[in-house]
């Protein structure tokens, strides 16, 4: 495909692999890597085409792919190598000139005087002279660190002189951990947009990131993300790799932010819900941090096939930040989690 990108590529081996149904664990599995590795192919986080013959064709016969299909993504692959193999060599290209210009600059800066000879010799013309300038930039450097090393002095004193000041004042606690990484801000700064009619889904509430700029109006976000790779994001579901290893739920968090609720009002939540093997998971409605104010709470116990939960809960008090979390933390072992067809909606009474 003429113009085409790495990650648009990747993206489409993603597609590929969500139409296949076949979990990331099992691909990476059989395609003999390791699940970052597989993650951050699909995501496109690569620089350079992945391996056709290592990668690209197990991983589009992994998913049914016919050899129709694989003779596509082979010429697709070709083009796709040419096109990053031309980006190179004009980058080489620009890099060279670039330092050639930078060569002939050093170069006469470098001569003695009109002639253009070098001092104390009868150099060739147009011969870099580069002996003549390192020595001065090695005492630019030189000078440099001295002066960091006094910038550091005189900083170092400073905070010292300011800690000792503050011995004697009274020492404030540090507040407790959020169960997400919420900024503490107000619910009409965060989440400006006003409560969906009753029956509607409340999740269609949240800002256009786009226009924003704020990554909390992402999709779905993670409260860490070395801990928890998303592969797929779509606006009533997420797929993601999760990390085992955590003890408590509210140590890894998958959340949904600005959901708006009303006080006293009832709602119903729904969603799927699969893993790969058996997984611990707490649902939780609250309110962004730092209050955190529970509207709902649920732990329950996740795995393979897929589950519809339905749940009713009435809402603790009005508030347009609250938080939809799904809270992953307390699983020993690594699993793929899946969630899908998420709702929560005004039911009457």
């Amino acid at each position: 495909m003429s113009g085409d990108s790495v990650p648009a590529f990747c993206a489409d081996l993603g597609e590929l692999r969500r139409r296949s149904s076949r979990s990331a664990a099992a691909l990476a599995a059989q395609l003999s890597v390791s699940r970052g590795h597989f993650y951050s192919i699909l995501k496109g986080e690569i620089r350079r085409p992945p391996d056709f013959s290592g990668f690209v064709e197990p991983f589009v016969r992994a998913c049914g792919g016919t050899d129709e299909e694989v003779a596509q993504w082979r010429k697709r692959h070709a083009e796709l190598e040419r096109s990053y193999e031309e980006q190179r060599r004009q980058q080489r290209a620009a890099v060279g000139s670039e330092g050639q210009n930078k060569g002939r600059g050093t170069a006469s800066e470098g001569s003695g005087g009109e002639g253009g000879g070098s001092p104390g010799g009868d150099a060739g013309v147009g011969t870099p002279q580069y002996e003549y300038v390192r020595p001065r930039n090695l005492w630019a450097l030189l000078a440099g660190a001295v002066v960091m090393v006094m910038v550091l002095s005189v900083i170092t004193a400073v905070v010292t002189t300011q800690l000792s000041d503050d011995e004697d004042e009274p020492k404030v606690a540090s507040p407790a951990p959020s169960t997400s990484t919420t900024a503490a801000v107000t619910g009409a700064e965060l989440c400006p947009l006003p409560a969906p009619a009753e029956g509607k889904n409340v999740l269609d509430a949240l800002p256009d990131v786009q226009q924003t700029g704020n990554p909390l109006h992402r999709l779905w976000w993670s409260s860490n993300e070395a801990w928890l790779q998303f592969g797929h994001l779509a606006e009533h579901g997420f797929d993601a790799q999760v990390q085992g290893g955590r003890r408590e739920p509210w140590e890894l968090i998958v959340v949904r932010s600005c959901v708006p609720l009303t006080g006293g009002a009832k709602y119903r939540l729904t969603f799927q819900a699969q893993a790969d093997h058996p997984a611990h998971m707490r649902v939780r409605v609250q309110e962004n941090p730092p209050t955190n104010l529970e509207s709902f709470e649920r732990d329950l116990e996740i795995g393979a096939g897929g589950k519809t939960y339905s749940y009713t809960f009435t809402a603790a008090r009005t508030y347009p930040a609250g938080e939809l979390t799904f809270q992953v933390g307390n699983n020993t072992e690594d699993f793929e989690l899946t969630i899908s067809d998420v709702a929560i909606a005004q039911i009457p009474g």
